[in-house]
């Protein structure tokens, strides 16, 4: 984050697109999606490193919490998913590096046929952000083979549904 305090605007689009995900500029951007609504996100005004170990959930909501007070906020939408958001990734086992919070510097947003877009910077009515000089879609896959991964992922959802594993953090 930058010394200067940050400002997050989030504005009403219209008309709102009709696919969030070709809305997409950055091969690099963040989604998260359901049908037709979700949210798009490119860009960081903060990264929040997550240290691994009982308890993390609990830290990283509270540094989520510090750097979203540390914001000025205007959002004139004001619906769910409106104003600063973050986008998470925690590694499976608590005791594993690699859990991370984004809030991007960039958010466009939809939901119930309304659209929005939310910027953070110490300008954020001046969307700074260049698209790639290429649109297509990346995919990086994990550092095992996808076949591999595939059925890691199978093996570990049928443990889930058998209750043998779980994600929750244990007290």
């Amino acid at each position: 984050m930058t010394d200067e305090r940050l400002i997050a605007s989030t504005t009403a689009i219209e008309p709102p697109p009709p696919e969030l995900l070709a809305a997409q500029p950055d091969a690099f951007g963040l989604a998260w999606l359901h049908r037709s609504d979700g949210l798009i996100a490119w860009g960081e005004a903060a990264r929040i490193k997550v240290e691994p170990g009982e308890g993390r959930f609990r830290r990283a909501l509270e540094s989520l919490a510090e750097v979203f007070d540390a914001l000025e906020v205007a959002d004139e939408v004001g619906m769910p998913g409106t104003g600063p958001v973050a986008f998470g990734a925690f590694s499976f086992d608590p005791a594993a590096d690699g859990s991370v919070l984004i809030v991007p510097s960039v958010v466009v947003g939809r939901r119930d046929g309304r659209a929005w877009r939310t910027l953070i910077g110490t300008e954020p009515a001046i969307e700074s952000h260049e698209a790639p000089e290429d649109d297509r879609i990346r995919y990086w896959g994990p550092s095992v083979s996808e076949v591999t991964w595939l059925d890691a992922v199978t093996s570990a959802e049928a443990a889930v549904r058998a209750g043998e594993l779980d994600k929750e953090e244990r007290r």
